[in-house]
């Protein structure tokens, strides 16, 4: 079949790419369109949601009339893919425009995360099961008890009876860094929360809490939440200190209760957050450990269904982050596109995996982690092969020399793509952050396994003991290095202040240093006779 160019071969990424800008233009001008509709102040986008509904119609009628016409057929699709999403934007931002009552009210609510002391306040996510809220999640901040300490007693999946005033999320920058573009409101609605609340220490008690009026998938994952912490009782801090055993669990489980803003920002400046969010890396990790114990070579179809079962449960029970379903998708596609021997990561997966979240959840598109997991991943499709081929062909044939150079270039094409975002949204740049990477992920990778050993090993007190220590110490040096580099001279430019258009630049930038690695690389193989 003859195509145009390699964009066509890609047909997801241009849906993808309509798909996203129709929900980017909905919300501009979901913002200039919005009106009070009631006295009571509801914000409704109906006249949005039916204007892209009918346009979204007539797209597809006109690619239908016209498919003996393939081009003017293509662009009726595309456009489209732009209607629905934009429809699918202010269907959502309907939902989470929801009318928040202005006076206290007096609800009933389960706990969707674990608890985490901030100075005199204990955080936490709520979901509300009673009330004109009910199903919706709230950011809690609940008045620490000094004296009879009720907040210890707290933990996921316990239920509370309570009395405070919702307050819809307020749109504003980090609180420290006022330079930044960081946009709190936006990253709580893209999340999911429609409101957030303060709550007096003698104005809430522990209650049975009845759950029927949580969906399925609500109740799975509050479910797999449970599961969770039973596992961190279970293993405990293994001895460990404290912001040890936080990255520990960070690392493994999605738990980041624990840590302290100390350790945050000592992997923010050393360049390192991305292994304390799960991503990628760990499900690639967990998915090479669970091939080896598997072993699947006689029944290839079954062990690879084995394993995806288990990486999605593993993902439910981390709590389903945007960064881990998106590689839980990527890997699905990967195990079964790679049964039929095609090719198993491209453009089209990862375009794929954002068109099924963001029907799902448009909302995600705004979150800061969704953009930066999908970009990071993105730049190292597109990048990865042209700088690899500027290594010299010669130098290949030595094993240390592939890996170190492999390990480069994936933490450079992954800094490429995110580092725009970065500097854009927290006002920073981690300048060892490419050396940082051959410390981070072979440590990560022998926590991973350690973990692993450890829940295997756990009946077994003596050989428990010999894990722990040896996760113990990987733990610890790895904290210690971080809290090292982050100390150097010069290991994170901060200050930073960049406009939407200067990201653009900065990214047109990119491209143009994209491009002159292909054609060095190109004149690299030509000379070579590749």
């Amino acid at each position: 079949m003859r195509v145009n160019g390699s964009v066509q071969l890609m047909p997801l990424l241009r849906i993808a790419m309509a798909m996203i800008l129709g929900m980017v233009v909905c919300h501009e001008l979901g913002g200039l369109m919005w009106y009070e509709v009631t006295e009571g102040g509801v914000l409704t986008g109906r006249l949005l949601v039916k204007g892209c509904l009918c346009l979204l119609l007539v797209s597809l009628g006109v690619a239908w009339l016209c498919r003996s016409r393939a081009v003017v057929q293509s662009v009726a699709l595309l456009m489209g893919a732009f209607f629905m999403g934009g429809c699918l934007m202010a269907m959502a931002e309907s939902r989470m425009d929801a009318e928040v009552p202005v006076e206290e009210q007096l609800y009933k609510a389960v706990l969707v995360s674990e608890p985490m002391e901030r100075g005199k306040v204990v955080r936490c996510d709520l979901m509300l099961t009673t009330g004109s809220l009910a199903g919706r999640k709230v950011k809690a901040s609940i008045l620490k008890d000094t004296v009879a300490r009720n907040y210890l007693r707290l933990h996921v999946g316990d239920g509370i009876i309570a009395s405070s005033i919702m307050e819809q999320p307020e749109e504003k920058g980090s609180v420290a860094n006022s330079y930044t573009h960081f946009n709190y409101g936006a990253y709580l609605r893209s999340n999911g929360f429609v409101a957030t609340t303060f709550i007096f220490w003698s104005s809430w008690q522990k209650a049975v809490v009845d759950l029927s009026s949580l969906s399925l998938l609500q109740r799975t994952r509050l479910a797999a939440l449970r599961v969770r912490q039973r596992i961190l009782d279970r293993v405990g801090t293994m001895g460990m200190e404290e912001q040890d055993y936080a990255v520990v669990a960070a690392m493994t489980l999605g738990e980041k209760s624990k840590l302290s803003r100390d350790t945050r920002e000592e992997y923010a400046r050393s360049g390192a957050s991305h292994v304390l969010a799960l991503s990628g890396l760990h499900l690639g990790i967990i998915y090479m450990m669970l091939s080896l114990l598997i072993g699947y070579r006689r029944h290839r179809l079954l062990g690879e269904c084995v394993l995806l079962l288990s990486i999605w449960a593993y993902v439910f029970i981390v709590g389903l982050p945007a960064s881990a379903v998106r590689a839980a998708i990527m890997l699905t596609l990967y195990g079964l596109v790679g049964l039929g021997n095609r090719d198993k990561m491209s453009l089209n997966t990862l375009s794929f995996a954002a068109i099924l979240m963001l029907v799902v959840n448009p909302m995600l598109l705004y979150d800061v982690g969704f953009q930066l997991s999908f970009l990071s991943v993105a730049g190292i499709v597109v990048c990865y092969r042209p700088f690899y081929e500027l290594l010299p062909l010669s130098w290949r044939h030595y094993y240390i020399i592939r890996y170190v150079w492999g390990m480069l270039v994936v933490s450079l094409c992954a800094q490429l793509a995110t580092a725009p975002l970065v500097a854009y949204y927290f006002g920073r740049f981690a300048c060892y952050g490419l050396l940082t990477n051959f410390v981070v992920i072979p440590l990560a990778t022998v926590i991973l396994w350690l973990a692993a050993l450890l829940l295997v090993c756990f009946p077994l007190g003596f050989l428990r003991m010999l894990v722990a220590k040896a996760l113990v110490w990987v733990a610890g040096l790895l904290n210690g290095t971080m809290a090292w580099i982050a100390s150097l001279p010069g290991a994170s430019v901060e200050g930073i202040s960049i406009s939407r258009l200067q990201v653009m630049l900065l990214y047109v930038a990119v491209g143009c240093f994209l491009a002159a690695a292909i054609v060095c690389s190109n004149s690299f193989s030509r000379k070579r006779g590749v």
